[in-house]
């Protein structure tokens, strides 16, 4: 661009400067010769009143006479009379004295003179020996009554290249303005068409600035959403970056939920949002049409219920792999949310976000199945080591304790024999559940394997934890199973409780020591809990104490 603009302003004043020089020397040449012919003309008109004078009446042609008519049409100029009769000898200069006229040879052989003898006017212009200066000579015949020769004017030609000097002079002045005048035209028409020229570039660069300035925020966006790792982190993103991401003054973030009856608002951000943080799908026509919907609060239309009464609003349904996950709510003005529909950004926006969510949901799906039981929802066997590893590690920093179940379901085998194995299933599913339900949020269920589980209760005593088994054993025991509308009776579980540090601190330690418990508790009649820290632990047979049996 600088480039384009030294050319745009060197160039027109190139030709300029070009056409200056040119013009000069022009000019410089047309104001000699002008001088030269005012000076002609000056001439030229001396010689007329010098014949006037003459043919008005001339007292006597003596040198005198002649010298004092000279003196006279000569007086006060630079221009000098010079009379000479028709044999070359001059009778009267005004610029000499009579004495010097005398002194003066014979002129017929002076190119003036010669030329006016024979065409009856002469022009010369050569060195005066009389005056020692060039001289510019005028010379004409004149025949009258009174006088036959020749008459004479002439002019310095000093006084010819000061009157040049001076118009000189004025020419460079009015040159040098001009030439300021032409150079600061040419600057400012070299801006003005710099401007012009550069104007389309200028805004083709600031929306390219633009576009890469909201790219970049995209791009950033995206890359704070692909380290979330979950939706309310998502929600806490969109809610700090959503006006400018947007380009309205308002915007809300709702997630649809699995049972695909509600969205859940997980992000707000500006003034224009409606108060309720829930709201139905029936509600939203962006996700009843399945596409992008607009509602302008200045015109006539479907507005969705969930959105701000008074504000101009965008419904952009959220969707990835075929499946919807919620919606991205813009409101504002008319202006914004005209800019903003018909912006690229919204939809890149939109569209990152539900990858975003589908990731997260895949992500969380993958961890449900690498940690959790598939029939019960409860945590498998592996989590199981992993939490007990941790518990007991943070129990010897704080010199804590925690207790551990191990829960068996009594004769399991009879109702897979007596109803099918999908009533066992059932059976397991809603002891699961009833499990998962008296265990504080702190706690871990865990289905250790086949009809047998583990529950883990954190910062517990002995005593509590006893005292929490025999909930769970009261609560099963209580509830009636049914199943395909068909009763299946009275379900009841066996219990055995470790507890860290007394049954041990190593998770073999303290599995072995509920697993014995739990051994002991079927022994002795099942449906029931024992302790570990029994001392009774003592009448268990070698090989139940290794572990290396387990009754039903």
């Amino acid at each position: 661009m600088k480039s384009f603009r030294l050319h745009l302003f060197a160039v027109p004043l190139l030709i300029l400067g070009v056409i200056g020089i040119i013009g000069g020397v022009l000019l410089l040449q047309g104001i000699q010769r002008w001088v030269i012919a005012r000076g002609d003309v000056e001439i030229e008109w001396r010689l007329n009143n010098l014949s006037h004078a003459i043919d008005s009446g001339l007292p006597d042609a003596t040198i005198e006479a002649m010298d004092r008519l000279a003196d006279l049409i000569g007086a006060g100029d630079p221009i000098r009379i010079t009379i000479i009769d028709e044999d070359g000898a001059v009778l009267g200069d005004s610029s000499l004295s009579v004495d010097q006229v005398f002194a003066l040879d014979n002129h017929l052989d002076r190119p003036e003179v010669v030329a006016a003898s024979a065409t009856g006017t002469g022009v010369s212009t050569r060195f005066s020996n009389s005056m020692k200066v060039d001289f510019r000579y005028i010379a004409n015949r004149h025949q009258s009554p009174t006088f036959d020769g020749y008459l004479r004017a002439s002019m310095p030609m000093n006084e010819l290249q000061s009157m040049v000097a001076q118009q000189k002079s004025v020419i460079s002045m009015v040159g040098i303005v001009m030439l300021v005048t032409a150079i600061l035209f040419s600057i400012f028409a070299a801006r003005y068409l710099s401007r012009l020229a550069n104007a389309p570039l200028l805004e083709l660069e600031n929306r390219v600035r633009e576009r890469t300035r909201e790219i970049e925020q995209i791009q950033n966006f995206c890359h704070m959403m692909t380290a979330c790792e979950t939706v309310e982190e998502i929600g806490e993103c969109l809610s700090s970056a959503g006006k400018s991401l947007s380009g309205t003054a308002s915007g809300a973030l709702a997630i649809l939920k699995p049972s695909l009856n509600q969205l859940d608002v997980v992000a707000e951000w500006g003034t224009d949002q409606a108060s309720s943080t829930s709201y139905s799908p029936k509600d939203c026509w962006g996700l009843r049409r399945g596409q992008i919907h607009v509602s302008d609060a200045q015109h006539e239309g479907l507005r969705c219920k969930h959105g701000h009464p008074s504000a101009s609003e965008i419904c952009i349904p959220l969707v990835a792999q075929g499946t919807t996950l919620g919606v991205l709510h813009i409101a504002g003005s008319h202006d914004e949310v005209a800019n903003a529909n018909t912006s690229a950004t919204i939809d890149t926006l939109a569209e990152n976000i539900g990858l975003s969510l589908a990731n997260i949901g895949l992500r969380e799906s993958l961890q449900f199945q690498a940690i959790r039981d598939p029939l019960t929802g409860l945590f498998n066997r592996r989590y199981l080591e992993e939490s007990l590893n941790q518990e007991v590690q943070r129990a010897l920093r704080k010199d804590g304790s925690f207790g551990v179940m191990m829960v068996d379901v009594d004769h399991f085998k009879d109702f897979n024999t007596n109803f099918g194995h999908k009533a066992g299933d059932y059976v397991l599913r809603e002891i699961a559940s009833i499990m998962a339900k008296s265990m504080r949020g702190e706690d871990i269920a865990c289905r250790y394997g086949g009809e047998e589980f583990t529950l883990i209760n954190v910062d517990s005593e002995v005593d509590v934890t006893v005292r929490r088994a025999e909930e769970v054993l009261e609560r099963i025991r209580s509830r009636t199973f049914e199943y395909g509308g068909q009763s299946i009776g009275f379900v009841t579980v066996s219990i055995g409780v470790s507890s860290f540090p007394e049954s041990g601190e190593t998770v073999d330690e303290l599995l072995a020591a509920a697993d014995r418990a739990l051994f002991i508790a079927k022994e002795n009649g099942r449906d029931q809990v024992h302790s570990a820290v029994d001392p009774s632990m003592a009448r268990i047979p070698a090989t139940v104490a290794n572990g290396e049996t387990s009754a039903e």
